[in-house]
């Protein structure tokens, strides 16, 4: 398959298998990196298999053009199937039959040659399956590792991680979202691995002017799912303390998530609810400092050191310094050391989360510094540009 001078490959007889749990339908994250590389590359080369049902009607216009089949691993929901013992299971396995014929008759009917795989999910048992029945070429994109699925009944997730390492070798390159799963797949793997993140269009990108606290208004953005919930409420009460200790300071929340924050005396807090991605930049921009939680909990230990929050582009595109609340061991403490854009705290203690912001606060070159540092990190990671070039690199790959 070959590029066109505009970076576009050229549309052929022969597709690429996209294979996800679910399609790209919410603004952000890794529905963004998804929509993005399909309309670079052409809708036309794609064709698409989602292991999971389409929750809402509204679907981006572009996904119109690529032929869809929605065959889902889960038709029944709620407590009644997980209360019955092995009725999930049962259940489970027997749609898993079945979806091995449909994306066998899918793929022959679109003429697949080379089979993208997201390996989160419910794709995991069809994956491996594919490539060995119809000799195909595997490229895959790891967002989480596979112990993200250990919430999900023991004999479903163990059939999930067995398939995910059997995807993980036998796959000519890995895409991953950070630095830290990269190199865990080149020295672990002994894999090729390229990194996927946001890629943002410079025009949605807005300026950020404020100054540093002159105001003595500290405005803190967060933008995103809301994973690390206690982490979170701790925060919120070192804010308080924070706002105790220097009582001529005051403090506002811009909170850009579908999550409702626990209200704190002292503290403004605005919520926003989804926001589109335009929308998202242009309030964090008013932002001194962009909040960053990842949990401390042992059990999450593995995906805290590999994966990588697609939020962080938000916060450094709209040049707002980062503070982050994590395990000295996270993904997220290897970037800030490497770009030296914020602040890490790897402590659940008030007083050191109070110290860590006053860094910020009071030393004004530090700051000012991080602002700036947050502008040479966008350039260098999360371009639009710097994603086209990766994708490209990534695909030509799985075509050799």
């Amino acid at each position: 398959m070959e590029w066109n001078k505009s970076d576009r490959l050229l549309v052929v007889k022969r597709k690429i298998l996209i294979l996800a749990n679910g399609l790209p339908v919410y603004q952000g994250g890794h529905s963004d990196i998804l929509l993005n590389q399909i309309k670079d590359y052409g809708a036309l080369n794609f064709c698409y298999f989602s292991t999971r049902r389409l929750i809402t009607s509204e679907k981006p216009e572009i996904l119109r053009e690529i032929p869809t089949k929605i065959a889902p691993l889960r038709i029944l929901e709620g407590k009644i199937i997980k209360n019955i013992p092995m009725l999930e299971e049962i259940i489970y396995c027997y749609l898993i039959i079945k979806r091995k014929r449909e994306i066998i008759l899918f793929s022959k009917r679109h003429n697949v040659k080379l089979v993208y795989a997201i390996l989160r999910g419910d794709t995991l048992p069809l994956v491996n399956y594919l490539i060995d029945k119809m000799e195909l070429p595997l490229v895959a994109y790891v967002p989480d590792t596979v112990e993200a699925e250990w919430t999900d009944k023991k004999l479903i997730y163990k059939l999930k991680r067995k398939n995910y390492y059997k995807a993980i070798r036998k796959s000519k390159i890995i895409a991953a979202p950070g630095e830290s799963m990269a190199e865990y797949f080149k020295k672990i793997f002994y894999k090729d691995s390229v990194i996927f993140r946001p890629g943002l269009e410079s025009k949605i990108i807005p300026e950020n002017q404020r100054e540093s606290f002159k105001s003595n208004l500290i405005t803190l953005g967060f933008a995103g799912s809301l994973y690390a919930k206690e982490e979170f409420v701790k925060f919120l009460y070192s804010l308080h303390i924070f706002v105790k200790k220097h009582s001529d300071f005051k403090i506002k929340i811009l909170f850009i998530s579908n999550f409702e924050p626990e209200l704190i005396d002292d503290i403004v807090i605005e919520s926003y609810g989804w926001c589109s991605q335009e929308e998202v930049l242009k309030i964090l921009s008013k932002a001194d400092i962009g909040y960053l939680p990842y949990k401390f909990d042992e059990r999450y230990k593995t995906q805290m050191q590999l994966a990588f929050p697609s939020k962080i582009a938000s916060y450094l595109a709209a040049k707002t310094p980062v503070f982050f609340h994590g395990p000295s061991y996270s993904s997220v403490n290897y970037f800030l050391k490497k770009h030296q854009c914020g602040v890490s705290c790897d402590s659940m203690n008030e007083n050191d989360i109070v110290v860590k912001l006053e860094k910020l606060v009071f030393d004004e070159k530090f700051y000012d510094s991080c602002k700036k540092l947050c502008v040479e990190a966008y350039k260098q990671e999360f371009t639009k540009e710097k994603m086209t070039e990766n994708f490209k690199y990534f695909i030509n790959k799985g075509l050799e």
